[in-house]
């Protein structure tokens, strides 16, 4: 007996001014969204399944003599319905690809109906296989076989209702709803040792759909900043300097007013922009910080080699004595007017922060900031943090070794989207939190792309399409045509990870939250969490099954002859 639905019986007195919504279109647009099943093969975007596919290949074994690529894959069976063709391994079927022969459409041959599978007791699927190519390392480069395509099992399809069917019943996958990736701000009692005063600890946490979690905590005790990465305590300052603010003038600048950096020669400072000449009397009531070079050795070393020193130099007349002092060179200066940092609405946190960590601790009233000459300071971030989370490792590494062991460390950790994602909403939810992101760009404000987060083109502008990455060169292009570009937030490549002016940003927001300028986020709004559908929880599990499978093969490849 058909079953015939029954009209709806309204017992409302009001009439019904809107259509109640399809609220099925939310599992199916993000299931679709996810196997890209209506999508050429050959033409799919960088989301969901694909995503995963393009983010986890190349497959490699330690030694790199196997590489495994991916080139693109097929859900269910595809024929020819007019001379009767089967793609092979050349051809990925699927939507909207024509067949090799006589150039007719290629059509889906579903096996079994929703219907079908219900009274068989059968699950509602069709076979996903992916197209991988082989190469494999010879003495004289690398040997590519035919590509071939892969069974990697079979992948469950949503019917029109929103559901599944395993094994003849019916399911369905319930939308999550978690929290938010993106920075969130919040402030705690922070109950002070033999004491009975309780002070406030301000925290800005930077939370990635997957990877480390980065904390700034600002005292209102000390008043000093710290970080956390994974919950372990590391310096604030190391952390920026790892993101690329390596020395104090680059730290400093964006927060206060008359920073200024200097160059020395014949025992005389000149300023690196105007070329003004200074004295080291100049620089009273001044906060300085100068870089040093000087002969050393290290305690595990007998040979001598250049090093950079970071200090922070309390008088101006300390400063004479060193540009006097043979046994160092001082390379550079940064100076910033004391009633410059005490008129700043961004107070003494952030240079008091830099002062403490730079000051001379030792006997010889050196800083502990130093790093060989041929690294940078961005090397002496990437080290500090690398100690903090590998601290065994790092207590028995020679400071080469340790140099090239950290680099690494950040980039697997913090720029592999395999390690580390902040997310497309994360990225939208740092820029409107911390960003001011203009919607509109004007001639005017071109300089200004420089101090912003990634953007993207909300239009098509000639060649230039629609969500395409704003460069400078485009916009000089573009002006000589518009007014303005609309312009939104770009959220690929480079802007899944955190960037410098982030953290410029979120320390800046951080100590207006100390300072009560703006309010502390609720984590229990609404505005705060997010749904998680159908398609983020299956790429989820598909992406892990896709880690045990590189796993897999880099055992395997690693004992083959």
């Amino acid at each position: 007996m058909a079953k015939i639905a029954l009209p709806r019986k309204f017992f409302g007195k009001r009439i019904e001014i809107l259509e109640p919504p399809y609220l099925l279109s939310i599992p199916k647009n993000s299931f679709e969204n996810f196997v890209q099943l209506r999508v050429n093969p050959y033409k799919r975007k960088n989301v969901g399944l694909e995503h995963i596919f393009r983010t986890s290949f190349p497959f490699k074994d330690p030694d790199e003599n196997f590489i495994l690529e991916y080139l693109g894959y097929e859900i269910g069976d595809w024929e020819c319905n007019r001379c009767g063709y089967k793609p092979g391994d050349d051809l990925l079927g699927g939507w909207d690809v024509d067949c090799p022969k006589c150039g007719a459409k290629l059509v889906y041959k579903e096996k079994f109906t929703p219907e079908e599978c219900k009274l068989k007791g059968l699950t509602y699927s069709a076979p996903l296989r992916v197209m991988l190519q082989l190469k494999a390392k010879t003495k004289t480069g690398y040997r590519t076989f035919p590509p071939k395509k892969v069974y990697f099992g079979e992948i469950p399809l949503m019917t029109d209702t929103g559901s599944f069917i395993i094994n003849g019943t019916e399911r369905i996958i319930i939308n999550q709803l978690i929290r938010s990736s993106g920075v969130f701000f919040e402030e705690k009692e922070e109950k002070q040792k033999e004491a009975t005063i309780t002070r406030i600890l301000y925290r800005g946490s930077i939370i990635p759909d997957k990877g480390s979690r980065i904390e700034f905590e600002l005292s209102g005790a000390t008043d000093l900043i710290h970080a956390r990465i994974d919950r372990k305590k590391v310096s604030a300052v190391s952390v920026l300097r790892a993101w690329g603010l390596e020395t104090a003038y680059e730290i400093l600048k964006p927060y206060y007013e008359g920073v200024r950096k200097y160059v020395v020669k014949d025992g005389y400072l000149y300023d690196s922009e105007t070329g003004e000449e200074f004295t080291a009397e100049d620089l009273e009531n001044h906060y300085i910080f100068a870089i040093i070079k000087f002969r050393g050795k290290l305690a595990t070393s007998t040979k001598e080699r250049d090093f950079l020193e970071e200090r922070y130099i309390e008088e101006w007349d300390a400063l004479q004595r060193l540009l006097e002092d043979e046994k160092v060179e001082v390379v550079s200066v940064v100076s910033v007017p004391r009633e410059n940092v005490i008129k700043s609405k961004y107070g003494k946190s952030l240079i008091e922060t830099l002062a403490n960590e730079t000051s001379p601790k030792d006997i010889d009233r050196r800083s502990p900031v130093k790093i060989p000459a041929e690294y940078s300071f961005r090397d002496y971030g990437l080290i500090e943090i690398y100690r903090k989370l590998r601290l065994v490792e790092a207590m028995t590494m020679e400071v080469d070794a340790l140099i090239e062991r950290a680099r690494i460390y950040f980039n697997v950790f913090f720029r592999d989207l395999k390690r580390y994602d902040l997310s497309r909403v994360g990225r939208v939810k740092i820029n409107a939190k911390v960003h001011n992101i203009p919607k509109v760009l004007t001639p005017s404000e071109l300089e200004l792309i420089d101090t912003l987060p990634p953007l993207a083109f909300a239009q098509d502008y000639g060649e230039y399409k629609e969500g395409q990455r704003v460069t400078k060169e485009a916009l000089k292009e573009l002006f000589k045509k518009y007014k303005e570009i609309k312009v939104k937030d770009y959220t690929e490549d480079e802007a899944r990870f955190i960037l410098p002016v982030d953290l410029i940003n979120i320390i800046k927001y951080l100590i207006d939250l100390r300072h009560g300028r703006v309010k502390k986020d609720d984590i229990a709004h609404l505005g705060n969490r997010r749904v998680r559908s159908v398609g983020e929880l299956l790429e989820n599990q598909a992406r892990l099954g896709i880690a045990k499978m590189e796993k897999v093969f880099r055992d395997r490849s690693a004992v083959i002859n």
